[in-house]
C-alpha cells in the first residue's frame, strides 16, 4: 500500500461514520465512493459497520414501563449498597484513651531513656568501626541470599561500595597513623 493511499485511509478512518451518516458534502462524499471503488480495506471497514448496525436493528425490542424501570434501578441500587462496607467508628471511650496514653507512653519512654534501637554495636568515627558496620552490611546480605523470597533479587551495588568505604577506610588509617 502507498503512502498516499495509506494516508487516504486513514482519513477514512477518522470519517467513517461521517461517510455512514451522509454527513458530508457531495463532493467529499463523492471522493469517499471513489475512494471506496478501489480500496477493499475501507470497504470491508465500512460493510463490517453496516453489519453490526444491522445485527442489533434486528435485536428484539422490549418495552418496560417507568415501574419495571424503576424497579431495576432499585435492584441495583441495592445490590451496590449491600457490597459497600461501612468502617466502624472508633468509640470516643478509645479516643480519649489513646489521647493520653499515647503521650503518657512517649513520656515514660524518655523519661527512662528506652531505645527501641539496639546500641549493642557501636557506630563510632573511628575506621575500626566502619570495618565492623561493613561486616555487619555483608552478613545481612549473605542472610537474604539465603532467604528464599529474596533468592531472585540481582546483586547490588553494595559490592562496589563496600570496595570502596574499605579504599576511604585504609586512606582514614593511614592519615591517623602519620597524625600519631
Amino acid at each position: 500500500m502507498s503512502t498516499n493511499k495509506e494516508n487516504l485511509c486513514d482519513r477514512f478512518d477518522a470519517e467513517i461514520w461521517h461517510v455512514r451518516d451522509r454527513d458530508l458534502s457531495k463532493s467529499a462524499l463523492q471522493m469517499w465512493e471513489i475512494h471506496l471503488q478501489n480500496c477493499e480495506y475501507c470497504t470491508t471497514r465500512l460493510q463490517d459497520i453496516e453489519s453490526v448496525e444491522k445485527a442489533y436493528a434486528q435485536l428484539p425490542v422490549h418495552d418496560l414501563s417507568q415501574a419495571e424501570v424503576r424497579d431495576h434501578i432499585n435492584r441495583a441500587t441495592s445490590a451496590v449498597a449491600l457490597t459497600r462496607t461501612v468502617p466502624q467508628a472508633v468509640p470516643p471511650l478509645f479516643k480519649k484513651l489513646g489521647a493520653i496514653l499515647l503521650p503518657l507512653a512517649a513520656a515514660v519512654m524518655f523519661y527512662l531513656k528506652l531505645n527501641p534501637v539496639d546500641t549493642d554495636v557501636n557506630y563510632g568515627w573511628e575506621p575500626v568501626n566502619y570495618q565492623a558496620t561493613i561486616s555487619e552490611i555483608d552478613s545481612a546480605l549473605a542472610a537474604l541470599s539465603d532467604d528464599p523470597l529474596w533468592a531472585d533479587v540481582d546483586d547490588s551495588a553494595w559490592d562496589e561500595t563496600r570496595a570502596d568505604l574499605e579504599y576511604e577506610i585504609e586512606q582514614m588509617s593511614e592519615s591517623l597513623k602519620n597524625i600519631d
